[in-house]
């Protein structure tokens, strides 16, 4: 059976550093915020199978199948985000047995980060309207610019 998760960010971090006891190698640390927030990016890897580190979707998850944790052969930038009421993991995963190029994965994923978006009540209706009056002006755009001239209606028609 798996651990419960910490509580809390920081405890949450300090169980990831910890975790160096179990094989658990981090780097690339850096502070950082997230819509505000205090978060913090590691760069974890292992040679060692260390199932169920990062959690598991159900509290009876067996650790071994479903859950997540660092794997050998995997490089995985893990961000750590004081999100409200428990701490939020996020990650992505580079398989190192394949050519695959972390400096534009792990930046991506980063870049990510910055979209995030831990919505309160007003800021929530705010964005919405944001959102869907873009995505109407995108409309009209594409709209225009795929609009096919009346003479080749006639021609087809």
């Amino acid at each position: 059976m798996p651990e419960r998760p910490p509580r809390t960010y920081e405890e949450y971090l300090k169980y990831l550093h910890e975790q160096t006891r179990r094989h658990a190698k981090w780097r690339d640390e850096a502070s950082t915020t997230v819509d505000g927030r205090a978060a913090t990016l590691l760069t974890g890897t292992t040679d060692e199978p260390l199932d169920g580190l990062l959690g598991c979707p159900t509290p009876d998850g067996d650790a071994a199948e479903g859950c997540y944790g660092l794997q050998p052969g995997y490089e995985l930038r893990v961000a750590v985000i004081d999100a409200p009421g428990r701490p939020l993991l996020a990650w992505s995963t580079i398989d190192t047995t394949r050519p695959q190029d972390r400096t534009v994965a792990f930046p991506r994923f980063e870049g990510m980060l910055r979209t995030l978006d831990f919505r309160q009540p007003d800021r929530s209706a705010r964005r919405l309207r944001r959102v869907r009056a873009e995505g109407a002006r995108r409309h009209e755009d594409d709209a225009e610019r795929d609009a096919v001239p009346d003479e080749r209606h006639e021609a087809l028609g």
